[in-house]
């Protein structure tokens, strides 16, 4: 496969901007990677879904997220399938995130444009760090989520921007596969703006 690489920030200067939660955060994520690789059975397995592994922390309580792939192109066009139980089940702060993105595609960008799609990607919100934020806000909002309490999008931000911690490892088969950290696509660096990510050099 034939993705970009970045090399990450070494361990010390994770830890020394991060702390020992972003060690953590890293080693646990490209363990995670590393492990997903190694299961799968071919790289077309991989290149149909797999580009990153994305997890997020939230450093105030502890908790973390599981840990994900992207939707696969195929999982997203389907109708009934997983990417739409997804979306209807998302967490509703980042829900109206992902909507809002939505509407300013629609508004702004020709989405029949090929080369608009392949850059963002067509489907906002199927990606591993969406994926990732919507795991750790049920987890971190666990008693209003399941009782259908609302969060104000004040007390959501603040959280974002506080408390959580993300990191984005890239899917690449071979050598170097330690230290190959990702940035975001255009529309999750919207979608979870205020999210901290311990990003590529």
């Amino acid at each position: 496969m034939n993705f970009k690489k970045w090399n990450r920030l070494s361990d010390a200067e994770i830890l020394s901007k991060f702390g020992q939660e972003g060690l953590d955060l890293v080693h646990e994520v490209e363990a995670f990677a590393l492990n997903h690789i190694s299961l799968a059975t071919s790289k077309a397995q991989l290149a149909d879904r797999d580009i990153i592994i994305s997890g997020m922390w939230d450093i105030n309580t502890g908790k973390k997220s599981d840990y994900f792939h992207n939707f696969s192109k195929q999982e997203c066009q389907r109708v009934g399938g997983d990417y739409e139980l997804y979306l209807e089940n998302m967490f509703p702060n980042l829900k109206k995130r992902v909507d809002d993105v939505k509407a300013f595609r629609k508004e702004n960008y020709n989405l029949e444009d090929v080369r608009f799609r392949k850059n963002p990607g067509e489907f906002p919100g199927a990606h591993a760090e969406v994926r990732a934020l919507d795991n750790l806000a049920k987890k971190r909002f666990k008693y209003e989520f399941e009782n259908n309490i609302p969060i104000t999008d004040e007390v959501f931000d603040a959280w974002l921007k506080n408390d959580v911690l993300g990191y984005n490892r890239n899917i690449e088969l071979g050598v170097g596969q330690i230290k190959v950290g990702m940035h975001t696509c255009a529309d999750c660096f919207h979608i979870l703006d205020l999210v901290t990510f311990i990003k590529p050099l």
